[in-house]
């Protein structure tokens, strides 16, 4: 199974869960997800959650499988008291990163629900608020904590023909998954029932089978034109 099948089929598993009430994962208004309040601007201590092999986005609602102990325990206490994380990718696969293993920017999140697997790792459905800055680790037990501030993402302001390029995004996506081996049933819907185009460029983004390094570039594009035209690129390699 590729890993944007994967993907998808984590999606659906997911929304299919009957003892879960979670917003939906491709659909809704996610106008305000983006605005930073003061307590998110400033420089504050945050938990750290490092991401391997992947880069989360603001507004962006996807599930992330955490097997680490570390992580576990973080997201746990996360959800039980509704504190707001920082999600900051890993520049390599270390178990226990230090500071210069993480990118200097990432996405603040909330926990919305968590589900234990069989295997004893949790997946936990994250959803994008603001994009921060991480500026230093403070703590790596017993799991990490840093130093983080908003860093406001200037792609919020849309371009004049952001309609057109979403549309144009969005056939470009489905046509992509439509190629995709073992596609899970209704898989199409979640993405033809996005209308806010910033969330249609970071979901699509979040999504791309491109490295790390490539994908975190997209998130320090200040620009909504050129995050949306480098995104068509790397769909049209991987349609093509």
């Amino acid at each position: 199974m590729s890993e944007i099948s994967k993907r998808i089929d984590n999606l659906l598993r997911v929304m299919s869960n009957e003892e879960t009430e979670i917003i939906p994962i491709v659909t809704g208004d996610f106008t305000k997800l983006d605005e930073q309040d003061k307590e998110m601007i400033e420089e504050r201590e945050v938990p750290i959650l490092p991401l391997r092999g992947n880069v989360f986005f603001p507004s962006v609602v996807i599930p992330v499988t955490a097997g680490r102990t570390k992580s576990i325990q973080l997201i746990k206490e996360a959800y039980n008291n509704k504190t707001v994380i920082a999600i900051v990718s890993q520049k390599n696969d270390k178990e226990d990163p230090e500071e210069n293993d993480l990118y200097s920017m990432g996405t603040y999140a909330k926990v919305i629900e968590l589900l234990t697997m069989p295997d004893d790792s949790i997946m936990v459905i994250l959803q994008g608020l603001g994009r921060l800055s991480f500026h230093s680790l403070t703590a790596t037990e017993p799991y990490w904590k840093g130093i983080c501030s908003g860093n406001k993402d200037e792609c919020r302001t849309l371009s004049k023909d952001a309609d057109i390029m979403s549309a144009t995004l969005k056939d470009m996506y489905l046509n992509l998954l439509k190629l995709t081996p073992n596609l899970p049933p209704n898989a199409l819907m979640g993405p033809k029932n996005i209308k806010d185009p910033y969330y249609l460029l970071n979901f699509v983004a979040s999504q791309l089978n491109i490295p790390v390094k490539e994908k975190q570039k997209l998130l320090e594009l200040n620009d909504y034109s050129k995050r949306m035209k480098k995104v068509m690129a790397c769909l049209s390699k991987e349609i093509s």
